[in-house]
């Protein structure tokens, strides 16, 4: 998992844990 920001969604400009290959990745 990596510290991500998310560029869209309610979330956009946030900052989430999220993996390096999404959205191949499924786990949380």
């Amino acid at each position: 998992m990596e510290l991500r920001t998310a560029k869209r969604g309610w979330n956009a400009g946030g900052q989430f844990w999220g993996c390096p290959e999404f959205p191949d990745c499924k786990g949380i």
